[in-house]
């Protein structure tokens, strides 16, 4: 547990700057997560892609294949 004065220490600390750790890993979490949002989008549209293609064979109602909404 921090004592007193570190805390009085911490209260008086000026305010971080945009290079702290703590704001540098929370903007390195933001761009991996933009960046897996991005990979999510191009997946699902590859797999519309996909799906379309599928559709233009005669039989694609008849065959067993995957539905993607």
């Amino acid at each position: 547990m921090a004592s007193g004065q570190n805390l009085l220490d911490m209260e008086q600390s000026p305010i971080k700057s945009p290079s702290s750790p703590i704001q540098r890993s929370t903007c390195e979490q933001q761009a991996y997560a933009k960046s897996q949002i991005e990979r999510m989008i191009r997946i699902q549209t590859y797999k519309i892609a996909i799906v379309e293609d599928l559709r233009k064979y005669p039989d694609y109602e008849e065959t067993t294949f995957i539905r993607m909404h």
